[in-house]
């Protein structure tokens, strides 16, 4: 992230602060956490902006309100917002729940808008209908875990499948490497890695790597039950 508090060749508003050098390691949540410390201004809108920009990965209420309290004072991004919210999947929409809802009360039930809302809030209470069956079931022994990201894709299909164990061949050198080599897929994909566990293996030509699914994921999805029936 790069603030420039000067730009000598804006004549118009030399005190301008530009934002700029957003790439993949800029949250939308940290640009997000530093908008809510700015007053209203070109700086936070800059900020605001980038954020919607670089995806809306929020998993913070406190930091959606931040957004959404923006966003109501500046009806020029609210499509744009809203336009990227209908994008996502029902399981990313918790944090701005209750911003929906304070924000629906205020408008017509008629309003474009109001019905855009009430459709992302839909399709979210129909996926947390889903999500409570789907819990409450006794574990019968299928390990997808549907919602994993941010990891190489052969190990993210793993986890997004059904298969409890999977052996992955590398030509490597050494068990060193092949180590190595778990750490960086593990790497990104944020708590997964706990729910997970790996073993080194090495055959007569070279070593390889077993992946085993653990019930961590499971036990820690069915603990959200009380959550999703609150949010109903």
């Amino acid at each position: 992230m790069v603030l420039t508090e000067e730009d000598p060749e804006d004549d118009e508003n030399p005190n301008l602060i530009k934002v700029g050098g957003f790439g993949n390691d800029s949250s939308s949540e940290l640009l997000l956490q530093v908008a809510g410390g700015l007053s209203d201004g070109e700086a936070k809108q800059s900020l605001v902006k980038a954020a919607v920009d670089n995806g809306l990965d929020v998993r913070s209420a406190g930091v959606a309100r931040i957004l959404w309290e923006h966003v109501t004072t500046h009806t020029e991004i609210v499509e744009e917002v809203v336009a990227k919210l209908q994008q996502k999947e029902p399981h990313e929409l918790v944090p701005f729940a209750n911003c929906f809802l304070q924000y629906i009360a205020n408008l017509d039930e008629e309003d474009e808008m109001c019905v855009k809302l009430r459709g992302i809030a839909d399709k979210r209470r129909e996926w947390l209908r889903e999500e409570i069956r789907r819990l409450e079931k006794p574990f019968t022994g299928t390990w997808e875990m549907p919602y994993a990201k941010g990891m190489k894709d052969e190990i993210l299909e793993f986890l997004r499948g059904p298969d409890e164990t999977m052996t992955t061949k590398f030509k490597v050198r050494c068990v060193y490497d092949a180590n190595n080599f778990v750490k960086e897929c593990l790497s990104g994909g944020g708590p997964w890695h706990a729910f997970v566990t790996t073993e080194i293996v090495s055959d007569e030509k070279e070593p390889f790597v077993k992946i085993t699914k653990t019930r961590k994921w499971f036990e820690d999805e069915t603990v959200k039950i009380p959550e999703y029936k609150s949010e109903l």
